[in-house]
Parts: structure tokens; C-alpha cells; sequence
């Protein structure tokens, strides 16, 4: 600092004069005055840093503290320090310039306007109720980046007494990830810019639809305090399905072997394993499904909850590799030491066909770290490649106790640049992130109003817990193609109150959630790759969703997409529960992934009124007869349909063939009251009751019925009942 000794003095001296009130008035204007008592204001001579007399001005408070006022002009800080008991004054027109760090630990008062600028970092424990973006310099017109002053006021809130970030009226543009660890109160809109890169548009993708690439992806992230922490796997192998006690939560060694933690009541540990459950039904065939979950700890004796989905053993024993041995899907080998598991057949034999392009001989793939990829090329001539082999290996992550946030009003905007007004399938990550356990989201809203634009989602939970969704509106993740609205993976005890999600795809989606709740609100279809311990209650959906013409094949045609009815809701895994639903215009209310295969559980859906003018699939649960999907199919505990209308023409239909796999058990249907049905086909025993049959076609393998109608034509009961029986319109058996 520039400033002359006897200045020095006399503004020390000045502020002792002022100091008995507890208050100092610091202006930065830049004059060629002489400090002043008059007032209680101190004026700072001319200088470079302002440093130095700003500490002078806070030791001159009383012990007791007092406050700081800062008038008009720039205050320039190096570095500088706000201590718990003074409270700071910042008046409209001021501003400090901040070069490394300014730590408040005090009040502060300000309006909505700038009161920082410079290269550096505000920080400390401040006393604020709210921090407001503007005083970073945030210009809310929708035009400027308004990241870096968004971003501070979030950081300065994360610490803040009531760790609150207010957005206010405007519309902020932000054009990198934008972190929140606190709080928000919205009252404005965050706008997400996209721009297509149109040096790497037109790319196909594996499904053979063109993508367009984005410049630069980014969102907004709810995150969490700190980096989750990774443990060493082993003490964790042995766990299986169903369980909800850790053996070892204290004492539990680092994955980096630096030393060990104990995991608290409250954290929430992350397990996936490589060793597969499923292979995936799609394209290629090679695709498969980890073992990967989050459940949070609730007690200090290593109880979690929600229970396991999956379980994690110990590795089997395997031989070593052979080059001549046929390993099927599932098989395992060991390769260098390390454990391997075959994600599609290798050796001698082994081949691979494309619906397209013809069958090819595979051979032998030796495994290699990581994934293996075998290349070959089929007698056209075009290059391909299969993965054959997945090192076998499990990680643990481990989240401490997140403290509880809240969202408020929270609007996202999403804005695609796109000159040439064409179709674009956005390849680019979502809109907002929550990575956070216990955030509870009120009145969210996250929308793209380009009908021309695709995102692969808007809205995505991963690997969290306790995560709620209060009356929120996401729409236009995508009108055409595979965008979704809400996306979930690894999640559990998800909540969705009086929601709306629409104009996509899937209004929610995911894979590997536990414990989600949809209660209430509206949606286009709602799909879990596999989930466990589902409940949707009360809700309305309209079954639309969105089609490509030509989709997996080199037809595809982007422009060529439409809306069509759809099954309503699709899932793989178990433990499902439906009530008192509204469906509109579906071609399907359920439906099991046959991708995938597995519906375990119990299954129950009641008190549902479906409209439609067509036949509408009631429930389908199918899986391929021939698809190797390296695991044995799992089917259901028991299935109940009850209490369950369609208005419009035609009837329901259901159909089963789970229990034609040779590995399939048989399980136990009962539908009760349900009207009207038109064509049954199902090999497991079934029970109905009360229910009104219309032309009625039957496949059965065995069948009670109690109380039931028959309308019209009925074929399929001859080794039930006797035709002369069936005609009869209460004809209870």
C-alpha cells in the first residue's frame, strides 16, 4: 500500500475517535481530503490497498463488536477478515474490489446490487438469512453469463447462517456446471444455453438414429458437502438380497489403504459390482446390467435401509483361461490373475448374427482389463465389434450425513440454438442433477420449448437418498425419440408428489431404484429398467409417447417421428403396487420388460379406470423364449388385478409367457372384478372372480372361476365348461 505516515496516523487516530459509538463509516471514494471525524465518517486517502486501514477500522470497533459502513467508491482487499462480531454496512454505490479472500464471519447488509468484484473468493460463516447473486454481479438479463456470480453466492450460502441462495426475478444464464450446496429460493429463471457442434452433427449412434453433438454440456448439479469416500470392498463381500445390516461399519478400511473411518447414521454407501445379473434382450445382445445400488445407514449399528436388491458374494472360483474352451454368457475365467465374466460367448463355435448383415464366427476372445472388445468384420465388408468379457470386481463408496436442503421455485430453462430450424437429437447430459441425499424440491420447474430438440433427460437422481419432488413441472425432454423427463439411476426412496411430466418420452425412467413413490400428479409413461418396491397412487396418465419410424435399423428417419399410445407402465423387477389411477388412451397399462425378463414379487394393481376406443393390454409379461439372458428368469410371487374399468370400445387383454421358459416356476394370477376382458393367455394357475368377459378368447393352463359374466362368443373353456354353459350370462361354474 501507497499511504504516507502521517496519513496513517491520523486515520488511526480517527477511528479511535469513533470507535466509542461502535460504529465506522469507511468511504472508498478517492479525494484529496484529509480524514474526518465529522459525522462518525472516516474518508480513505488515495491509495493502492486498502488492506491495511480496513483492518485498522475493524480493530477499532469495540471488543464487543459494532458496524462497519461502507459508502460510496472501491475498496481495494487483498486479503481481509470479518470477525463474528461486527456487522458490515454495504450502501449502494460501493463496492470491494477482493484480490485473494475475504472472509466474513460477521452480518452483512446489502440490497440487491454489486458489492464484490475482483479475482477473489468471499468466504467464511456469514450471518445472513439470504445471499443474493447480485452482489457477485449477476445481471439476470437472460444475455450475460451470470455462472461465476451464481456459483460465488452459492458458495457464500453453503456456510451462511440461514444457507440460503436467492434468485430473483430475471432470467440468469448460465454456460458451465453450477454447483448448489445450500438452499435456493427462486423467484427468477437459470436459462441453459445448448449449441449444436455442427462439425460432429449427424453421428450415428449405436441405434443407428443420427445424433447432433453439443458444444459444451453442463447443468445444474445439487451436490454434495464433499467427495464421497472410497472403501475397500471387502468387507462388504458376502452380502445378500434382502439384507439390511452391515457386517463391518466400523473400522472400515480405505479403498486407498490411508487408513480406516466409521460410517455414520445418516451417510448412505453405494455398492456396484461388475459381476453382472442380467444380459440385456437389445441389438446386439452383449449389453448387460451391474449389480448397483444406494441405501443410507440409520442407525450406528450399521443398519441400512432401504434392504439389498442384489447380492454381493464372494468371487468364485474359476480356472484359468483356454482358448479352446466355448464360454457361454455367465461363464467365468481367470486371465492374469484377475476374474473375468463372459457378457457373450467366446471360443471355439462362437458366433455372432445381426438381423441385416448376416451371421459371423467369433472364435476365441482372450480377456483383457476392463472390458473386452473382440473386432470383426462381416461378408460385406463392414467393421463391427462385440463385447465379450467384463473383469469381475466390486467398489464401495461411502457419502457422510448430508444436511437436509430445500429447493424452492427452483425454474430451468433450456434454449437451443438451432438457426436452421431442424430436428436435433441432442446427444448431451441433463438440465439438473441431484447427486445429494435428503433434498426435498418444491414447485421445480424444467422445460425446453423447442419442439425440435432433444435431451437425453432433464431431470436426473443418481446414486442418492431421500430425495422429494413437491408439485413439480418438467416438460419437452424430447418430441421424438429416447429423451426423458426424469431419469433415475441407483436411487432409492424417491418421491414424486403432484407432479407433472410430459411432452417426452418417459415422463419418469430409470434403473436400479429402490423405494419410489409416485403419489398423485400427471405423466406420460412411467418405465424402471429394474427397480424394486414401487407405489403409484392416484395418478393420471395419458399413454402417449414417442416414435421413430425405422429405430434400430439404418431406416431410421428423424424427422419421420410421432406420438403414438403406449403402455403406460413398463417394468422389470418387483414388488409393484398400483391404485386408484386414471389412464387415457394407452395401448397397454403394464408391462414387464422382455428385455430384460425379470418380474418378481408381488404384483397388484386396483382401483383403475382406463379409457380407450381400442383393446388395451391389461397386463403383459413376457420374456424371450430364446434370448440367453445368463440368469434364470425370475417370475412373480403372486398377481392381483382388481377392481378394474375400461370405457370406450373393446376389451382387456392379458397375456403371460414367463412360464414357458424351462427355468420358470408357475405363479398365481387373481383377477376380481375386472371389465370388461376380451382375450386371456396364460399357463400359470388363475382365479377368476366377478369379472366380465366380452367375446372372450382363452388360452389357459389352469382356471377357477367365481361369479363371473360372459357376453357374447366365448372359445378357449372347452375342458372348463361346456359351450351350452358359457352362454349363460351369470354362469358361475
Amino acid at each position: 500500500m501507497k499511504q504516507s505516515a502521517s496519513a496513517c496516523l491520523i486515520f488511526t487516530a480517527l477511528l479511535l475517535l469513533v470507535s466509542a459509538s461502535g460504529c465506522a463509516l469507511l468511504s472508498g471514494q478517492r479525494s484529496p481530503k484529509l480524514p474526518t471525524a465529522a459525522g462518525g465518517m472516516v474518508e480513505l486517502v488515495p491509495g493502492e490497498d486498502d488492506t491495511a486501514a480496513f483492518a485498522a477500522a475493524v480493530a477499532a470497533l469495540p471488543p464487543a463488536g459494532g458496524t462497519l459502513r461502507l459508502g460510496a467508491g472501491t475498496l481495494k482487499l487483498e486479503s481481509a477478515v470479518v470477525p463474528p462480531q461486527v456487522e458490515l454496512h454495504v450502501l449502494a454505490g460501493a463496492m470491494i474490489h477482493v484480490g485473494k479472500q475475504l472472509q466474513i464471519d460477521g452480518a452483512l447488509q446489502a440490497g440487491p446490487y454489486q458489492i464484490f468484484d475482483g479475482p477473489g473468493q468471499v468466504t467464511g460463516q456469514v450471518k445472513v438469512r439470504e445471499v443474493l447473486p447480485q452482489w457477485f454481479g449477476a445481471k439476470g438479463d437472460g444475455r450475460s453469463d451470470d455462472t461465476r456470480p451464481l456459483q460465488q453466492a452459492a458458495n457464500l450460502a453453503q456456510h451462511s447462517e440461514g444457507r440460503t441462495l436467492r434468485i430473483s426475478q430475471g432470467r440468469y444464464l448460465f454456460c458451465s456446471n453450477l454447483h448448489i450446496r445450500c438452499n435456493v429460493e427462486c423467484l427468477g429463471a437459470l436459462v441453459q444455453q445448448l449449441e449444436v457442434d455442427q462439425a460432429k452433427s449427424r453421428v450415428e449412434n449405436f441405434f443407428y438414429v443420427p445424433s447432433h453433438k453439443v458444444r459444451k454440456s453442463f447443468r445444474v448439479i445439487i451436490d454434495n458437502d464433499q467427495p464421497q469416500i472410497a472403501l475397500q470392498a471387502a468387507p462388504f463381500l458376502g452380502l445378500e438380497a434382502g439384507d439390511f445390516q452391515l457386517p463391518t461399519f466400523s473400522q472400515v478400511p480405505l479403498a486407498d489403504g490411508s487408513g480406516q473411518i466409521d460410517l455414520q447414521e445418516g451417510g448412505t454407501f453405494r455398492l456396484t459390482s461388475t459381476d453382472f445379473f442380467t444380459s440385456r434382450n437389445n441389438q446386439y445382445g452383449d449389453q448387460w446390467y451391474d449389480k448397483t445400488e444406494t441405501s443410507m445407514l440409520v442407525s450406528g449399528r450399521g443398519d441400512f435401509y432401504p434392504e439389498l436388491m442384489y447380492s454381493y458374494l464372494p468371487p468364485p472360483e474359476a480356472s484359468e483361461w483356454n482358448a479352446e474352451t466355448l464360454y457361454k454368457k455367465g461363464d467365468y475365467c481367470r486371465c492374469e490373475g484377475k476374474l473375468h465374466k463372459a457378457t457373450w460367448p467366446s471360443g471355439p463355435g462362437a458366433t455372432f448374427s445381426h438381423k441385416y448383415r448376416g451371421e459371423v464366427a467369433l472364435g476365441s476372445s482372450r480377456p483383457t482389463p476392463g472390458t473386452t472388445s473382440y473386432e470383426f468384420t462381416f461378408a460385406d465388408g463392414t467393421p463391427e465389434r462385440v463385447r465379450t468379457w467384463r473383469e469381475v470386481n466390486l467398489t464401495v463408496h461411502y457419502q457422510p450425513p448430508q444436511a437436509p436442503l430445500t429447493i424452492n421455485g427452483l425454474v430451468i430453462e433450456v434454449q437451443v440454438d438451432n438457426p436452421q430450424d431442424e430436428v436435433l437429437r441432442l446427444d448431451n447430459g441433463q438440465a439438473l442433477l441431484v447427486s445429494r441425499s435428503n433434498v426435498t424440491l418444491n414447485k421445480l420447474k424444467v422445460f425446453c420449448n423447442n419442439p425440435k430438440a432433444t435431451l437425453s433427460a432433464l431431470v436426473k437422481n443418481a446414486a442418492c437418498c431421500n430425495v422429494t419432488y413437491n408439485d413439480a413441472y418438467i416438460s419437452g425432454a424430447t418430441y421424438h425419440g429416447l429423451g426423458y423427463n426424469i431419469h433415475n439411476g441407483a436411487a432409492s426412496l424417491l418421491a414424486f408428489n403432484n407432479c407433472v411430466s410430459v411432452n417426452c418420452r418417459d415422463g419418469i425412467a430409470g434403473l436400479c431404484n429402490k423405494d419410489v413413490t409416485i403419489e398423485g400428479g400427471f405423466y406420460n409413461r412411467i418405465d424402471d429398467h429394474y427397480g424394486m418396491n414401487y407405489t403409484i397412487r392416484n395418478v393420471k396418465m395419458h399413454a402417449m409417447s414417442t416414435t421413430i419410424p425405422g429405430y434400430r435399423t439404418p431406416k431410421a428417419d428423424l424427422n419421420a417421428w410421432r406420438f403414438e399410445p403406449t403402455t403406460a407402465l413398463v417394468f422389470a423387477g418387483g414388488n409393484l403396487f398400483i391404485e386408484n389411477c386414471q389412464i387415457y388412451n394407452p395401448s397397454g397399462i403394464l408391462s414387464s420388460r422382455g428385455d430384460i425378463g425379470d418380474f418378481f414379487g408381488e404384483i397388484v394393481m386396483q382401483n383403475l379406470t382406463v379409457h380407450a376406443d381400442r383393446q388395451v393390454t391389461l397386463l403383459d409379461m413376457s420374456a424371450s423364449q430364446n434370448f440367453d439372458y445368463a440368469h434364470a428368469v425370475r417370475v412373480p410371487d403372486k398377481v392381483v388385478l382388481e377392481n378394474i374399468r375400461k370405457t370406450g370400445t373393446d376389451g382387456f387383454r392379458f397375456n403371460s409367457d414367463l412360464d414357458k421358459r424351462p427355468e420358470s416356476p408357475k405363479f398365481e394370477v387373481m383377477m376380481r372384478n375386472v371389465e370388461p376382458i376380451a382375450s386371456i393367455t396364460c399357463g400359470s394357475p388363475m382365479v377368476f372372480d366377478s369379472c366380465l368377459f366380452q367375446d372372450a378368447k382363452f388360452q389357459l393352463g389352469e382356471a377357477q372361476f367365481r361369479f363371473c359374466t360372459f357376453d357374447g362368443s366365448t372359445s378357449g373353456l372347452e375342458k372348463f365348461v361346456s359351450p351350452q354353459s358359457t352362454a349363460n350370462r351369470n354362469s358361475p361354474f
